[in-house]
C-alpha cells in the first residue's frame, strides 16, 4: 500500500545535518511539506500548529532539550512518529527516550543512511 505524503519536523542545532536529512527525504520519500528548526522549544510551538506526521529530534538541543521535548510532545500528540537522532554515546540516552515513548533511536554516525527506511518502516506499522 503507498504511503500518503509526509508532513515532517527536522528539529536539529546543526544546520549541515538539518540540510543533508532535508535533501535525503525529499529524494527518498513522497512529502507534503518539512519544517525545520533548531531548538526545543520552537519544536513544540511548530508541532502544535503544523501536526507532523513525523519528529526527527535531536536529542542535544538549544532552548530545551530534545528529552524534554519528547517527553511533551508524546503526552500531548502520542499518535506523532517520533525518531531520536544523536552523536552522543547511545546507551546514555537510548533507554530513557524508549521510556518516554521515541518510537525510534538512531546514531546519526552509523544509522544515518537508513533514516528514509525507518521512516517508512514506521509509518507502515511495521517494527523497528
Amino acid at each position: 500500500m503507498k504511503q500518503p505524503p509526509l508532513k515532517i519536523l527536522l528539529v536539529d542545532d546543526s544546520s549541515i545535518i538539518l540540510q543533508r536529512v532535508e535533501q535525503m527525504l525529499n529524494e527518498s520519500l513522497v512529502i507534503e511539506e518539512i519544517k525545520i528548526t533548531n531548538n526545543g522549544e520552537d519544536a513544540i510551538l511548530i508541532t502544535q500548529t503544523f501536526q507532523p506526521h513525523l519528529i526527527l529530534l535531536d536529542i542535544c538541543l538549544p532552548r530545551k532539550s530534545g528529552v524534554k521535548v519528547l517527553r511533551h510532545l508524546k503526552s500531548n500528540f502520542p499518535h506523532i512518529k517520533i525518531i531520536m537522532l544523536t552523536t552522543q554515546p547511545a546507551d546514555q540516552y537510548k533507554d530513557l527516550c524508549i521510556q518516554y515513548g521515541a518510537d525510534a533511536f538512531m546514531d546519526k554516525a552509523s544509522d544515518f543512511e537508513s533514516v528514509p527506511t525507518i521512516i517508512k518502516q514506521l509509518m507502515a506499522g511495521e517494527p523497528v
